[in-house]
């Protein structure tokens, strides 16, 4: 594929997706900026919305149409609104043209600006605010980053380099500022994943305009931790339990390892773990997000991915495995009784392990459907497992969901997980170490300890997620006790019994293992142990602890009776 490298200059206005249903357009453009005044419930002044700015529309008035828009509720002229047609089914056969794609980017001038393709240079014009700090390694050199007021984040150029001749960031710290950038973006329909190529100028913002952004912003922060529904149906039962997590193989580990392993197997063991209530498989390779351990004719069909991984070591590997190898274990498992889990790696296509020539045959593929590249993966990739496998499916544990930075973005992918089983419970890995940190689309936290690459996970570091859910197993987004599931987040931990996730000895000391698991138990909270697979079951040594857990989780309950 041949990218034109173009330069275009826009505003960024805010990107919302609508998933309401209704007669009349879902959704609705500003046509110029409004001011929001604030009811009671969220103190008194006003919120500057930008023109450009994406509404949802709940009913027509007699003032005009009455929309939200980060969970603020206000009537606007319909002479002041743009309206934009509910998009259409995706169908993978019959692409859709790119006007009707979700997500506009629109200038105040309202003229249509080009929509962001991978690896085009674009000038942009961005308002927030610019923070300072030392270089970690030279002390004398100041670093500088733009926080925007929108919820992105740029690293700008430092020392002069990449700078346009005169234009400077000393004075600026803390500063609300406009920020005048080139930059090359790396991701389809994605600002948030591009790289500053030049600062071209920045320029202070007057006082009355940085006030009611600050404001915005603040407003947008809470917003986005505000919960939507309750998710004590879905997550309640999971209170006072533990699992097991363990990665299936996909083609990355060679056709041989897929061909011999066995799900009856590996069930037949599961099933000696009396107490044990779930296991997290994995739709993703952890190590590989574009390997999968289920088949996907159609997309396989269009990208060939089979041209792009095969190899003298693994001959005819591609990304999607011929074999339904998830599918069988959602079946050998559910026969024992317990629930799972799914791993799903968030990344698909844009990723290390994928060769440009195929990155560029997969965002060649999304663009022609309209498509950003994080939307595509929701409704290409996961809403196909979702849809094959169904109720088999008991929740979600979505990995590298950082790229996932807005809540439309969780939103829709968590609609798209619950439209095929509406009992599932959703974690979105994006914060690892205590405290607990979760966003407002999560049933219960992804429990991911601090990084194993600076701590392991047995060291006294990972104890306050203990001491956090015995304090309470429900918590707001934050990680502070709630103590009410219907406002909260099930306290999750989720750890290896080695120094690494799927690999490794086993080294976890086994007291300390016994203790974690019952504390957090016994408190209402839910545990989950990472162990290496070896050929069809879980390695030797570290299945011989799990049965001592098991053991005295049995013993525990009886205590209780």
């Amino acid at each position: 594929m041949i990218y034109f490298r173009g330069v275009v200059t826009y505003c960024v206005c805010l990107l919302l997706a609508s998933s309401l249903a209704l007669a009349v357009p879902a959704e609705a453009d500003l046509r110029s900026p409004q001011d929001v005044m604030l009811g009671a419930d969220n103190g008194s002044g006003s919120v500057g919305l930008p023109a450009g700015t994406r509404v949802k529309l709940l009913k027509q008035t007699e003032q005009g149409w009455q929309v939200s828009c980060y969970s603020l509720e206000f009537v606007v002229p319909t002479s002041e609104l743009e309206f934009v047609k509910l998009r259409p089914q995706l169908d993978v056969v019959q692409p859709r043209p790119v006007r009707q794609q979700s997500s506009t980017i629109r200038e105040p001038s309202k003229a249509d600006w080009p929509d962001l393709r991978r690896g085009v240079e674009v000038e942009v014009e961005l308002k927030g605010v610019i923070k300072s700090s030392r270089h970690k390694v030279r002390d004398n050199v100041m670093c500088y980053s733009l926080s925007t007021f929108h919820g992105y984040k740029f690293e700008l150029p430092r020392l002069g380099r990449n700078t346009v001749e005169g234009v400077s960031l000393d004075g600026f710290d803390d500063t609300p500022a406009t920020v005048k950038l080139r930059v090359v973006t790396h991701a389809t329909g994605d600002l948030r994943n591009a790289e500053v190529v030049m600062l071209l100028g920045v320029e202070k913002l007057d006082d009355e305009e940085a006030r009611k952004l600050l404001a915005f912003s603040e407003e947008r922060q809470v917003a986005e931790l505000q919960r939507i529904y309750n998710p004590t149906p879905n997550a309640l039962p999971y209170a006072g339990t533990w699992g097991v997590r363990l990665a299936l193989p996909s083609e990355k580990n060679g056709i041989k390892d897929v061909e011999q392993f066995d799900a009856n197997t590996l069930a037949k063991q599961l099933a000696e773990l009396k107490t044990a209530n779930h296991v997290i498989l994995n739709i993703t390779q952890p190590s590989g997000p574009c390997y999968f351990t289920g088949p996907h004719p159609e997309l396989e069909k269009i990208l060939k991915t089979r041209d792009y991984f095969s190899g003298a070591e693994y001959p005819d590997r591609g990304s999607f495995s011929r074999r339904d190898v998830i599918g069988e274990a959602l079946d050998a498992v559910r026969a024992t009784g317990k629930k799972t889990i799914v791993y799903f790696a968030s990344e698909g296509f844009h990723s290390d392990l994928v060769k440009e020539e195929l990155q560029d045959v997969w965002f060649e593929y999304i663009e022609s459907l309209g498509m950003a590249h994080y939307e595509a993966v929701g409704e290409l990739i996961l809403k196909h497992y979702a849809e094959r496998y169904g109720t088999k499916i008991d929740g979600w544990w979505f990995d590298g969901a950082g790229g996932l930075r807005t809540p439309g973005q969780r939103q829709a992918w968590r609609d798209i997980v619950l439209a095929a089983n509406p009992k599932a419970i959703v974690a979105f890995n994006r914060m690892a170490g205590p405290p607990f940190k979760s966003s407002a689309q999560c049933d219960y936290f992804g429990g991911h300890p601090t990084p194993r690459s600076r701590h392991k996970f047995w060291e006294p570091i990972n104890l306050p997620m203990i001491t956090a859910i015995e304090a309470s197993p429900w918590m707001n987004c934050s990680g502070e006790p709630v103590g009410d599931p219907n406002k909260s987040t099930l306290g999750h931990v989720f750890m290896g019994l080695q120094d690494r996730w799927t690999l490794g000895k086993c080294a976890f000391p086994p007291d300390q293992a016994i203790e974690w698991t019952t504390r957090v138990i016994s408190a209402g909270g839910m545990y989950t142990w990472a162990a290496p697979r070896a050929g069809s079951t879980i390695a030797d040594k570290q299945f011989q602890l799990l049965k001592k857990i098991d053991k005295a989780v049995e013993g525990l309950r009886n205590s209780q009776k």
